[in-house]
């Protein structure tokens, strides 16, 4: 009977030991669990943080994006304006001998149309052949845009080049059109197949363009 109390005592002694170490070993875990955990709070903590600073760039890049919109219609209008007075002209040869172009602008528009039909501050401010290369022989010539000071004088030049076409110069047919910025020009492309529908109808048109 001793000796079983006694290997029943060994016994016991033997698994108080094995719940010692293992009651170590889950104090461990639960240490490390609890870091884990920290260290899982501190991480979310983060993203939340980042995603509300994400949050307040998108919100000003948006903001941003407003401001560039208004910027780019802004300088799209002050470009638009800062052409008001100018003109195309199309058809004149890059042989021909035009000397200083302002005078020979000048020349021209009262050659076509004569001096009665400006006013006395017909003034040609600027006038150069477009910013391209010079086009090989027999191709057609660079436009020659032009400034004109006044603007009704300018008015008066597209309204007469319309009414008076074919308009001639030494035998070349010319062609004079406002000077439009691309995005206009490009909006103006839009309404083609409008244009050759009218005229397939015989019906008048006109495309006004305004500037406040």
């Amino acid at each position: 009977m001793k000796a079983l109390l006694l290997t029943m005592q060994s016994s016991l002694s033997s698994i108080d030991g094995k719940m010692d170490t293992m009651t170590t070993r889950l104090d461990l875990l639960t240490a490390g669990l609890e870091k884990h955990s920290g260290r899982i709070t501190e991480a979310e903590q983060r993203i939340s943080n980042g995603e509300d600073v994400m949050q307040k760039r998108q919100e000003q890049l948006s903001q941003m994006d407003k401001l560039l919109k208004v910027i780019a219609l802004k300088n799209e209008d002050l470009e638009a304006r800062s052409r008001r007075n100018n003109i195309g002209i199309v058809g004149i040869p890059e042989s021909t001998n035009t000397g200083r172009m302002e005078q020979f602008v000048d020349r021209l528009l009262f050659k076509l149309f004569g001096e009665d039909a400006f006013s006395r501050l017909l003034i040609v401010e600027r006038a150069h052949r477009t910013l391209m290369a010079r086009p090989p022989p027999g191709a057609p010539p660079r436009p020659i845009v032009t400034r004109l000071l006044n603007y009704r004088d300018t008015d008066t030049t597209l309204r007469l080049s319309r009414e008076r076409q074919p308009l001639k110069f030494e035998g070349s047919v010319l062609s004079i059109y406002p000077n439009f910025m691309t995005t206009v020009q490009e909006a103006r492309k839009k309404f083609t197949i409008v244009k050759q529908k009218l005229r397939q109808l015989n019906i008048q048109y006109a495309m006004l363009y305004q500037q406040d």
